[in-house]
């Protein structure tokens, strides 16, 4: 059994991704700088290890201390499936993480039953356990926060939605980029999803001993990743488009671009770097669209944002215009950034 501590490396769901606080921007501005340069606005900040990873923030990516900067402080819990290897504790296998997922929420579910009986007549009851882990995951079980599984295999993304279903959590999917193998899973589901625009790297084949030693589900999905946002379009899916899971964030503009020659429509596109992040996150009345009273977040190109060597010209964070930056290639690395999300212009939803 798990025990839901705050100390766990692996169960910290009271963590949030960015304190207000402090100024976490000092180490980042550079590259914040970079993002924007490249048609970001805002960015989904989520805590990177354990299984109950904490609340992820969605901030812009404007300059300035963090409190200025926060659009939303508690958009999800952030859970995945991690797991350490021989020696580093509990879980160790993938049987183990979900089992901590589920008794996590088991847990926070029976506190608050405790709580509740206690509070209404503590005569003769134990007084329940205070446990600062419980707080936040009583949240997500009663289905008042939202979540976001974080995935690295479309089987994995299954047994979220398993996991999903069994509690009665509101999940959002940060995908794999295989997604098209689920499509018609997650459309049934009717599970909001971020696509990452990453692909696989290309199948060693030199000569034809390396040709025949490449597994042909691994050729498959090197070529199949490129149709993910496309099938997603064509199967109903909410999604998003992202940086997440990307060696170089750089490559986010060339690789919409294949996305693009592989069917995915314009409108689409443009509607998964705009307003569909903004309906997912909650911040569809503030954000994602040029419109009056909306944040003045915008992005100006020197042509259709989707045509070969489209470039940006000008970046507007908050009514803020702030000067764009050439990109040196494989300069923009992903430094704990789960994502960075346009509005009212262009960019991804991590």
């Amino acid at each position: 059994r798990v025990v839901t501590r705050p100390d766990t490396w692996t169960i910290r769901p009271r963590q949030e991704a960015v304190d207000p606080d402090y100024d976490p921007w000092a180490p980042y501005r550079a590259e914040m700088a970079r993002y924007r340069a490249m048609g970001f606005t805002s960015a989904l900040v989520v805590p990177e290890e354990g299984i109950f990873r904490g609340t992820s923030v969605l901030v812009t990516t404007g300059d300035g201390a963090a409190p200025g900067l926060i659009v939303r402080s508690d958009v999800a819990q952030g859970i995945a499936f991690e797991r350490g290897g021989f020696g580093e504790g509990y879980p160790t296998s993938l049987m183990g993480a979900i089992a901590a997922v589920r008794q996590g929420l088991e847990d926070a579910r029976r506190h608050q039953i405790w709580q509740a009986r206690y509070d209404e007549d503590p005569s003769g009851l134990k007084r329940p356990d205070s446990v600062s882990a419980w707080a936040p995951l009583a949240r997500v079980a009663s289905g008042e926060m939202p979540v976001i599984f974080d995935m690295e295999s479309p089987a994995n993304v299954l047994r979220a939605l398993a996991v999903g279903r069994e509690y009665g959590l509101r999940a959002m999917v940060i995908g794999s980029g295989l997604e098209y193998e689920i499509a018609g899973d997650l459309a049934r589901a009717g599970v909001p999803v971020i696509l990452p625009l990453h692909y696989p790297d290309k199948p060693e084949m030199k000569d034809q001993g390396a040709t025949l030693d490449v597994d042909t589900r691994d050729l498959q999905r090197y070529l199949g990743a490129r149709t993910s946002a496309a099938a997603l379009e064509r199967a109903g899916v909410a999604f998003a488009l992202g940086t997440c899971h990307m060696k170089k964030a750089t490559e986010f503009t060339a690789n919409l671009k294949e996305a693009l020659d592989a069917g995915l429509e314009p409108g689409a596109a443009m509607a998964a770097l705009t307003t569909a992040p903004a309906r997912m996150f909650g911040v569809d009345r503030s954000l994602g669209r040029l419109a009056p009273g909306m944040a003045a977040d915008v992005v100006v190109r020197d042509k259709d944002p989707f045509a070969e060597g489209s470039k940006v010209e000008k970046v507007f964070v908050d009514g803020v215009e702030y000067p764009v930056e050439e990109k040196k290639p494989g300069d923009a690395k992903d430094k704990g950034w789960k994502g960075s999300r346009p509005e009212g212009g262009e960019g991804g939803a991590r």
